[in-house]
C-alpha cells in the first residue's frame, strides 16, 4: 500500500500542473450603506474569495444603498459586474483588464458608479453601461485593447485628465461623454456604429481623437475637438456641441465613403488648415454629403471637393469663410450660400467631371459670393443650375453674386422646358465671359412641345457679357428636342429664341428630345441646321 502511494504521489502532481487554477468569482458581500472598504479585505467578500488575476470577477450586487469608497490597490482582472449598490473606486489604484479568452467585460446597471483608478486594457473589453444608466471613467486610460461599448446608458471618459490609451473605442450602442479639459483619445481611435453617440463636452480645445470613424447610423457632437490621423464618415452624421465643431488636427481630409445614406456634416469649423471632402458616389437618392456647417472667427483657408459623389452645400451661414472653394472631381450641388469672398473655381482633373450645380432663391440660396471660374483643368468642368448630380434633373436658379467665367475644357449645361416655358438661369452680378469660343453649351429639353416663334428664353443674365459658346456665334441656331433656337448674346444676356420647328427628318437626327451640343453654327447660305 506504502509502495502504490509513493507512486501515486508524482501522478498526483503531474496532474495539478496540468489542470489549470479555477478563475475566482468574487463577490462583494459588504452591506454596509456607506464608508471606505479595501479590495485586498477578504472580510468584503463572500467566503473571502478576493478577485485579483486573469479571468478573475468581481460582482457588486449585495453593497449597501449609498456610495461605498473602495480602494483598489492593483488588482487583474477578467471582467466586474455591478448591479446594486453605488460603488466609487478610489484614485491610486490600478484595475488591469485581461482575459485568456480574449475579451474582458465591464457591465454596470448602477447610475453613477465611478473608477477614479487608473484602467489598463490589455485585452478587448466589452463595456456595457445598461439601460440610461451611467458609467464614470475618471482618471487615466492605458492599453491597447478593443473597448465596445454597448447598452443604452452613458459612459463618461476623462475630467482633467490625459491618457495614453492606443486602442480603438467601438461605439455600438448608448453614448460616450468627452468630459470637458480631457485629452481623451489623443493616442486612439474612436469608431461609431448605428445606435452609438460619441459628444465632445469641450469648448476649450481640450480633446484631441487619433481617427474618427462615423459609420451609418452612428452621431458624432464635435466640441472644438482635434482630429488627427484619419477620418471616415460612411452615412453617419456629424454634429456641433452646444456651437462648438471641428477645430484642428492632421486630419484635413474628410472621406466620405459610398453608401445607400447620405451623410451629413453640421459641425461649426474652426481651423485655418485647408480642408478636403474626398465624397465617393454611393446609391443614395440625392447628395452622398449634405454639408451645412457654419465657420468661426478664423476660418478655414480653403476647402476641395474631390471624389466622383454629390456634396451638398446647404449652409447658408457661412460669413466668416474667406476660403478658395474647389472643385476637382464630382458635384458641388449648392442649396444654400457659399458667402465667402475667395473665388470658387471648377477645375476638373484628367480624365473627370467637375459639375458645380444647385438652385435656391438667389439670396440666400443657390448663390456664390466670389469670383468663379469654370474650367482650366484637364478634365471636363461644367455649370448646371437644373441638375441634382444624381441623374435627376429641373429647371434651376444660380446667383454669381460678383464674377463668372468660363475657360478651356469647360461647359454650360442647362435644362429647358418646352411645356412649361421655362428655363435654367444663371445670374451673374457683375461680368460673365464666355471666353472666344472655349465653352460648350449643353441642352436638353424635358418637355415635348413645340413653342411659338418669338418665344424667348433668357439662359444667363449679367453686368455684361463677353465672348460666344463654341461653335456659335451671334445668330447662330441649333436644334434641342422640337425646337429651333437662335442664340443672342446682345443686351448683357445670353438668349435663346425659338425660330423655327424642324422637319422631322431633323428631329430624327438629332433625337426629339435629346441632348443638343451645338459645335458648328448654322451656314447662313445654305440655311443648313447646326450639327451636334
Amino acid at each position: 500500500m506504502k509502495h502504490l502511494a509513493r507512486k501515486l504521489l508524482p501522478l498526483a502532481a503531474l496532474l495539478a500542473l496540468a489542470i489549470p487554477a479555477r478563475a475566482t468569482d468574487g463577490i462583494w458581500y459588504n452591506t454596509t450603506t456607506t464608508g471606505t472598504f479595501n479590495w485586498s479585505d477578504a472580510a468584503n467578500w463572500y467566503q473571502n474569495a478576493v478577485p485579483n488575476g486573469v479571468d478573475d470577477t468581481a460582482l457588486f450586487a449585495y453593497g449597501g444603498t449609498g456610495t461605498q469608497t473602495i480602494n483598489v490597490g492593483t488588482v487583474t482582472l477578467g471582467g466586474i459586474r455591478i448591479t446594486n449598490g453605488i460603488p466609487f473606486f478610489a484614485a491610486g489604484g490600478t484595475i488591469t483588464f485581461q482575459s485568456s479568452t480574449g475579451t474582458a467585460t465591464i457591465e454596470n446597471t448602477v447610475n453613477g458608479t465611478s473608477f477614479n483608478t487608473s484602467l489598463v486594457f490589455n485585452s478587448a473589453t466589452t463595456v456595457d453601461t445598461g439601460y440610461l444608466d451611467s458609467l464614470i471613467f475618471q482618471t487615466s486610460m492605458t492599453g491597447s485593447g478593443v473597448i465596445t461599448k454597448v447598452g443604452l446608458g452613458t459612459l463618461d471618459i476623462g475630467n482633467y485628465s490625459s491618457t495614453n490609451y492606443s486602442g480603438t473605442m467601438v461605439i455600438n450602442q448608448g453614448g460616450v461623454w468627452l468630459t470637458p479639459n480631457g485629452t481623451s483619445f489623443v493616442n486612439a481611435t474612436v469608431t461609431v456604429n448605428n445606435g452609438g453617440t460619441l459628444t465632445d463636452g469641450s469648448s476649450y480645445h481640450q480633446n484631441s481623437i487619433n481617427g474618427l470613424t462615423v459609420n451609418e447610423g452612428g452621431i458624432v457632437n464635435l466640441g472644438n475637438t482635434t482630429i488627427n490621423g484619419t477620418f471616415d464618415i460612411t452615412g453617419g452624421t456629424v454634429k456641433g456641441s452646444a456651437g462648438y465643431g471641428l477645430y484642428a488636427g492632421t486630419a484635413t481630409t474628410i472621406n466620405v465613403h459610398a453608401d445607400s445614406v447620405q451623410s451629413v456634416f453640421s459641425a461649426e469649423i474652426d481651423t485655418t488648415s485647408a480642408l478636403t471632402f474626398n465624397v465617393e458616389r454611393g446609391t443614395t437618392t440625392g447628395s452622398d454629403l449634405n454639408f451645412s456647417s457654419a465657420f468661426k472667427a478664423a476660418s478655414t483657408t480653403g476647402i476641395t471637393k474631390t471624389g466622383a459623389g454629390i456634396m451638398q452645400w446647404s449652409a447658408t451661414s457661412t460669413t466668416a469663410y474667406t476660403g478658395t472653394t474647389t472643385v476637382k472631381n464630382g458635384t458641388l450641388q449648392v442649396t444654400g450660400l457659399i458667402a465667402s469672398t475667395g473665388a470658387t473655381k471648377i477645375i476638373a482633373d484628367t480624365g473627370v467631371n467637375a459639375v458645380l450645380t444647385g438652385t435656391g432663391d438667389g439670396s440666400t440660396t443657390g448663390k456664390i459670393n466670389g469670383a468663379t471660374t469654370i474650367g482650366g483643368g484637364l478634365g471636363t468642368s461644367i455649370v448646371d443650375a437644373g441638375s441634382t448630380g444624381d441623374g435627376s434633373t429641373t429647371i434651376g436658379t444660380m446667383v454669381f453674386a460678383t464674377t463668372l467665367a468660363f475657360g478651356t475644357n469647360s461647359t454650360l449645361r442647362f435644362e429647358l422646358n418646352s411645356t412649361t416655358k421655362t428655363i435654367d438661369l444663371l445670374k451673374v452680378t457683375g461680368a460673365a465671359s464666355l471666353g472666344s469660343g472655349l465653352a460648350l453649351l449643353s441642352g436638353s429639353d424635358l418637355g415635348n412641345s413645340a413653342l411659338t416663334l418669338g418665344t424667348k428664353f433668357t439662359l444667363l443674365s449679367a453686368a455684361s457679357v463677353s465672348g460666344t459658346f463654341q461653335g456659335l456665334a451671334e445668330g447662330s441656331t441649333f436644334t434641342l428636342g422640337s425646337n429651333l433656337f437662335q442664340i443672342s448674346y446682345l443686351n448683357n444676356a445670353v438668349t435663346l429664341t425659338a425660330v423655327a420647328v424642324p422637319e422631322p427628318s431633323t428631329w430624327v437626327l438629332l433625337g426629339l428630345g435629346s441632348l443638343a451640343v451645338a459645335r458648328v453654327a448654322r451656314r447662313k447660305a445654305g440655311g443648313l441646321a447646326a450639327s451636334v
